[in-house]
């Protein structure tokens, strides 16, 4: 025993094994709490985004409308309406189909706003994914990336590597993305109702768009109909701005986990109406499609081709129900019934 001096220090005592198990299991535990409300609360934002981009599109439309006599923001260039107004010498001779006019119009807009070199593209119709090569060229943007849903991970990769390339000549340039020097790194995860940009029905003029099965185009109508049937379409049209859907997103990114294909009746998605509103609906919820040669009716079915080795499907990162190696889908908001006088939602189909 220690008599008049100070007793020494005690040496500090060490966590035990088991105090610092049960540390790292409480912060386990934390960081398994914490986690998936961070995840949520990202993908929250993401859809966000989603719908202000879809906004920006909104006031895009009503703005082109603004400036161009009440017209839809569409493609413009008319079948045998040459010489076009470009700088590029093989794009101003005139054309006889509604699909090649505006091909060479984006063409041109690709060219000016990216590489000269732009070949002009076989079987490309570009107004159902592309509609914001117009938008970007009215605005004077490049690359928006608004025009992309923030959860459409690999069309982003495309605009990036876009970005990247803009000055790089052809012979040099290198792509990591799967598509290569393909059109699809210009488009939108967004697109038009079909309404928006060609004729709403086939009784007594040509239709031009998407056809019976998914990814293809096709002419509609009476054979010696006006072929310029693209891009005279007037905001003014549509009869019920707030009920009538613009804009559509290709798969559910946001509400389910897995990112169902748009059409299937359980998808649920933001959509875009001529008021400028963005909206969330379930398939299912909107108003049946219809086939242009019978506006009147409901009815009108897509066969989609799931297959694993179509690109179409992968491009817009959509995923099917196992086993579905095709499968018919109402259109709904891709031919919309009626039309721009007609409704999508929000009570009983009118037209008028």
């Amino acid at each position: 025993m220690w008599r008049g001096a100070s007793r020494p220090p005690r040496a500090p005592r060490g966590f035990t094994l088991i105090e610092l198990l049960v540390v790292i299991a409480i912060v386990a535990i934390l960081i398994a709490i914490t986690l998936p409300a961070l995840f949520h609360a990202r993908k929250t934002g993401r859809m966000t985004q989603c719908q202000s981009n879809f906004r920006s599109f909104g006031t895009g439309i009503a703005s082109y409308a603004t400036d161009n006599a009440d017209r839809l923001l569409s493609f413009t260039w008319q079948p045998d309406e040459g010489p076009y107004p470009t700088q590029y010498a093989d794009l101003r001779e005139s054309v006889r189909g509604p699909d090649s006019a505006i091909n060479r119009q984006a063409t041109d807009i690709k060219r000016r706003i990216w590489h000269d070199n732009q070949e002009i593209t076989a079987g490309w119709f570009p107004a159902v994914n592309y509609l914001n090569l117009v938008l970007e060229d009215y605005l004077g943007t490049r690359y928006d990336k608004s025009y992309v849903c923030p959860e459409h991970a690999l069309l982003i990769a495309a605009k990036n590597e876009l970005r990247q390339t803009d000055h790089v000549p052809s012979e040099t340039r290198v792509y990591d993305w799967p598509f290569g020097v393909s059109n699809w790194g210009h488009g939108s995860s967004y697109s038009p109702t079909q309404s928006m940009f060609t004729n709403d029905h086939a009784v007594d003029r040509w239709v031009y768009g998407q056809g019976v099965e998914w990814g293809t185009n096709l002419a509609w109508g009476p054979r010696g109909s006006n072929p310029k049937c693209v891009g005279r379409r007037k905001l003014s049209e549509v009869s019920f701005p707030s009920n009538k859907i613009a804009m559509w997103e290709h798969a559910d990114r946001h509400i389910g986990k897995n990112g169902y294909f748009f059409l299937y009746e359980f998808s649920r998605q933001p959509y875009l109406f001529f008021d400028g509103s963005v909206r969330i609906y379930t398939t299912s919820d909107i108003n049946p499609g219809s086939d242009p040669r019978t506006p009147e009716r409901g009815g009108s079915v897509f066969t989609v081709y799931a297959g694993p080795d179509l690109s179409i499907n992968t491009r817009f990162e959509a995923n099917f129900l196992p086993g579905d190696g095709s499968v018919g889908l109402p259109a709904r908001c891709v031919t919309t019934r009626m039309g721009l006088k007609g409704t999508d939602v929000g009570g009983e189909e009118v037209y008028r």
